[in-house]
């Protein structure tokens, strides 16, 4: 990938009128002519879509649950019909249970890998995920990041974000320490289409990590959150409108903290409907 600082190269544009939809993300497209969208490969006359058009099945009204452990627990939540779904990150182990599930997205494993993270077999375990052929419960796939620094990340991050994009999955920009201020991340916003805070534990539970949270939510993206593993947590980014959050709380003591996770998300459904 090089070592000179690089920017990516410009979504193309054209005019929608003459652009064809499988042009989409890229455009923007006018709603009516996205009739084609390649990551739901919805087409048909009476149907339309928008830059989220992946999104809206599975959009509730509090955030969905992405769980890095499977278990009896979270295919309880499932059968259910709870806001439960997995994350899956290389080594998981989680591939052949994620079919089983309403929706699932695919970390990238910068954090648990560290210095041994190799994008190249990354990308690699990524392009041999389910359902590579329609892709549909695939809510989004994180570009490598860098913890806790938002410029490393956008450099680590760019060279690999249309290359997801190519797969037909969504991909994820880790919104590390520091992006607020950080130029290329918001002017290069056609380039990504999630927006996953990440950053330490002080970042991003911080009012910057939430003004960011709103600003991408602006520009129409959806929201992540990384690392909830408290009710505290995830009450407080509930209150931010996020999309999903992932966690291991399930980790240890799977039994009792399902029950404890399944009150959780049932609490807020109900505290989302009563306003």
């Amino acid at each position: 990938m090089g070592s000179n600082p690089a920017q990516p190269v410009a979504a193309p544009t054209m005019d929608p009128a003459i652009a064809g939809p499988a042009l989409f993300p890229y455009g923007p497209l006018r709603e009516a002519d996205a009739r084609f969208c390649p990551y739901c490969y919805r087409d048909a006359p009476d149907r339309t879509c928008s830059t989220q058009a992946h999104w809206p099945a599975v959009r509730r009204r509090s955030p969905l649950y992405l769980s890095g452990v499977e278990c009896a627990a979270t295919r309880g939540m499932a059968a259910a019909h709870m806001a439960i779904g997995l994350m899956l990150q290389p080594h998981s182990g989680l591939e052949s249970a994620a079919p089983s599930y309403g929706f699932w997205a695919a970390d990238n494993g910068c954090f648990t890998q560290g210095d041994q993270f190799d994008p190249h077999r990354w990308f690699g375990w990524l392009a041999g995920l389910p359902d590579v052929a329609v892709r549909r419960r695939c809510l989004f796939a994180v570009a490598p990041d860098v913890v806790c620094d938002a410029e490393a990340t956008w450099q680590r991050s760019w060279p690999w974000l249309e290359l997801v994009r190519a797969l037909g999955i969504p991909v994820a920009l880790v919104a590390q320490n520091g992006v607020e201020a950080h130029v290329a991340t918001w002017d290069n916003d056609a380039c990504w289409d999630v927006c996953f805070i990440g950053g330490d534990t002080d970042w991003k539970t911080s009012a910057e990590a939430r003004d960011v949270a709103r600003e991408a939510q602006l520009r129409g993206k959806w929201v992540h959150v990384g690392r909830v593993n408290s009710w505290k947590r995830i009450d407080r980014v509930a209150e931010w409108d996020v999309d999903s959050v992932d966690g291991t709380y399930l980790r240890f003591g799977p039994d009792a903290n399902g029950a404890r996770l399944a009150r959780w998300l049932q609490r807020l459904d109900t505290n989302k409907t009563l306003f």
